[in-house]
């Protein structure tokens, strides 16, 4: 295990992610995201979850091309 944590199930990395179980098993299976399989089970380590986040950070700077459209 990884810096002391428990591992996570795909739910719980879903929901830290703000997506669906689907999502994360496609970044497993891509090879962004790292897991591992205990039995029939697919576990994440937090710090696994917390590297993709860091990884997949918008700079400040990037943040000035998005899609919002202001209204007013």
């Amino acid at each position: 295990m990884h810096d002391g944590e428990g591992l996570i199930d795909l739910a719980d990395a879903a929901r830290r992610l703000g997506t669906g179980k689907h999502t994360v098993r496609k970044l497993i299976r891509s090879g962004e995201l790292r897991a591992f399989k205990v039995r029939s089970v697919i576990r994440i380590a937090p710090l696994d979850l917390r590297r993709y986040l860091q990884r997949h950070e918008i700079a400040e700077a990037d943040s000035s091309h998005n899609d919002d459209r202001r209204v007013g």
